[in-house]
């Protein structure tokens, strides 16, 4: 029987629609301690713990009162508090310590969830958002932005930063890419600024890659293709290099093809340069 003052102190105090949670709680405690404690140990200790139960619930209670009367309350919400029992907590870390077995087969399930978890993700994104090892790659950094001009931007830090080796700008695109009188063949394109190789520091197989004169305004269109569209479109050609295609309708010579497993900085398959005009 739960000792009439703690009884009486959260009846007083807590809100209705959850005093009753409490004082069951209290009341499951309290039989649990007069085994250990003895009754007079027991209603001591579980009426300290109904004076703090109060001393909670009526915080909680004036809060609900401020925020009806500051009209922060929006139409048709009660502008009840959310309910809450320290005992729960207690309660939950006794049944830990009572069952230990029990507890370590949640936490061995939490953590191999956990693992689970995280070498899915990391498989995605392996698969999905794959990236080539580098030269020195803990030294390279990425940089997303959205809604700024590439060109002013890259242009600002390539003069203004002095702490980098090496900076380069790009952006990913989606075209059709024609071979003589073939259907249209969509491919993913890099445009790249010439640095991104110098960064990468993988020579090419065939040919080279982009340089600076390929950015100036007016340069001729060229492009650099990845080791499976050489192996997939144009059957290992050796003499690829030079040969002209249409990339967006417009004639572009391959100037260049790299080596199996390049896809940098993501998973392209050519590279253009930016026009920094």
């Amino acid at each position: 029987m739960l000792p009439r003052l703690a009884r009486w102190l959260v009846e007083r105090t807590a809100n209705p629609e959850w005093r009753d949670d409490l004082l069951g709680d209290l009341e499951e405690a309290h039989r649990a301690r007069v085994g250990r404690l003895g009754r007079l140990g027991a209603t001591v200790v579980t009426t300290l713990e109904a004076l703090d139960v109060a001393r909670v619930a009526r915080r909680l209670g004036s809060r609900a009162v401020w925020r009806d009367r500051g009209g922060e309350v929006a139409s048709g919400a009660t502008g009840r508090a959310a309910p809450f029992s320290l005992l729960d907590l207690k309660l939950g870390v006794r049944m830990l310590l009572r069952y230990p077995g029990l507890t370590a087969i949640a936490g061995f399930a939490m953590a191999f969830a956990i693992w689970a978890g995280a070498t899915t993700f990391q498989f995605v994104d392996l698969v999905v958002d794959g990236k080539i090892p580098l030269d020195e790659g803990d030294r390279v950094v990425g940089i997303a932005a959205t809604d700024f001009a590439l060109t002013h931007e890259y242009l600002d830090w390539r003069d203004r930063i002095e702490s980098l080796e090496d900076l380069t700008a790009h952006g990913g695109m989606e075209r059709n890419m024609v071979i003589g009188g073939a259907d249209a063949y969509p491919i993913g394109l890099a445009f790249l600024t010439h640095q991104g190789f110098q960064l990468a520091r993988v020579a090419p197989l065939l040919g080279r890659y982009l340089l600076e004169e390929d950015e100036r305004p007016g340069a001729p269109s060229v492009l650099v293709i990845g080791y499976d569209t050489w192996q997939d479109r144009f059957a290992g050609d050796p003499d690829v290099v030079g040969r002209v295609v249409r990339i967006a309708g417009e004639p572009t010579t391959i100037v260049g093809v790299m080596p199996e497993g390049f896809t940098f900085p993501l998973n392209y398959e050519g590279w253009m340069p930016v026009s920094l005009d």
